[in-house]
């Protein structure tokens, strides 16, 4: 963020916010609702991951957090959440996430379940009347959290705090479809779930990493950003064989390293390997036109421990570093690597926090006010 832009954020965050972490009032406990006990199964064995660094099962089931997801879960409707996560670095990308998905994306995604460990989001959020469930990492994670070889502890929180609300969500009897922030739905995924519907796992075949997987599967690996997890006997054996794989690991945690050696060391294969003569590359052009050659339609693969269905997605439907507004008609996943704030579909207005100051409207009325409808037309006319 420029200079101006973070002092008017700023300004968000202190009108009428809450600014102490033991102030977050965890609202979703407070929601009276009653859960779908037919979606909900008896779990004896919660095979949580990197038992190193977490607490046990029984206080992570007794846990604010896990206590927050089964209530809200509880009014869900359908058998599939669709969770997006973020700090308050992240806030705008967030915004823009959002936007898409209810206004751009055939059809509009609904149960979308947003969760933060941030309070400063948690109380904005939750002032502007968007649902939110708050996470404090340490109903996760036992204190103090210390990987080693590691400079970014941030990112390892993330990403072993991310597994586990899979994790859970799977043991409320629900499926999963994960986004990373950057990974726009142009179209609804749940239409792709339903043609696989065998399917354990589906997930974007994009991926540059873990090396040894993706040469063992001729150059390709499941990429995090977009990922679906059914609640299946399936999925169960692979959270068995994440939590024996992270059991004792004390270093650098990464889903997509665990998510991926798992299928792998259950012998997973694909039906249709991709056929190319280079790897995963630094090079952005490079890794482009590998995506677009190596995989032209989804494959199939079923691992031999346990008989797990897994779908690949190639690019052609899930884009990443191939995105192309020119083909934009043919994406429902728009995975374009940007952290940053802008891009090719960015429909945030740049004033959105002075509009958000001025304005008293919540909920989709607020979000239609900071959404730039000119850019957001001129997109679905390309999408046509």
């Amino acid at each position: 963020m420029d200079n101006e832009t973070n002092r008017k954020f700023d300004s968000v965050f202190k009108h009428g916010i809450l600014t102490q972490e033991n102030q977050v009032d965890h609202s979703y406990s407070k929601i009276k609702v009653s859960p779908d006990k037919s979606k909900q199964k008896p779990v004896t064995v919660s095979h949580f991951t990197y038992r190193i660094f977490t607490k046990t099962d029984k206080e992570i089931q007794n846990s604010n957090f896990y206590k927050d997801l089964e209530r809200c879960l509880g009014a869900v409707k359908g058998k599939t959440v669709h969770t997006i996560a973020l700090t308050r670095d992240y806030i705008m990308a967030f915004l823009n996430w959002l936007i898409v998905a209810q206004f751009f994306t055939t059809p509009p995604i609904n149960n979308i379940l947003i969760v933060t460990t941030d309070c400063y989001v948690y109380t904005f959020l939750v002032k502007k009347g968007i649902p939110v469930v708050f996470l404090h990492v340490y109903d996760i994670l036992i204190y103090p959290f210390t990987p080693r070889k590691v400079r970014k502890v941030g990112k390892q929180t993330h990403w072993i705090v991310r597994l586990h609300t899979w994790r859970i969500i799977n043991i409320l009897g629900y499926n999963v479809m994960s986004y990373d922030l950057d990974s726009l739905p142009l179209r609804n995924p749940e239409i792709l779930f339903e043609e696989y519907p065998d399917a354990d796992i589906i997930g974007q075949a994009v991926g540059n990493y873990p090396h040894q997987v993706r040469d063992a599967w001729m150059f390709f690996t499941l990429n995090m950003g977009t990922i679906f997890i059914r609640n299946t006997p399936g999925t169960e054996k692979v959270w068995e064989t994440i939590s024996k794989l992270t059991e004792k690991f004390d270093r650098k945690a990464d889903d997509q390293v665990f998510m991926n050696k798992a299928l792998h060391s259950m012998g997973l294969t694909w039906d249709s390997p991709p056929i190319q003569l280079y790897g995963g590359s630094k090079n952005w052009d490079l890794n482009a036109k590998q995506e677009n050659e190596f995989l032209f339609g989804p494959t199939r693969g079923i691992t031999t421990d346990g008989g797990v269905v897994v779908i690949g997605v190639p690019a052609s439907l899930f884009c990443r570093f191939s995105c192309n507004l020119n083909s934009i008609k043919n994406y429902m996943i728009w995975h374009y690597p940007s952290k940053v704030f802008g891009g090719d579909i960015w429909f945030l207005k740049q004033d959105w926090a002075r509009i958000t100051l001025d304005s008293e409207k919540k909920g989709l009325d607020w979000l239609i006010k900071i959404t730039n409808q000119e850019e957001l037309r001129r997109i679905k006319l390309l999408a046509a």
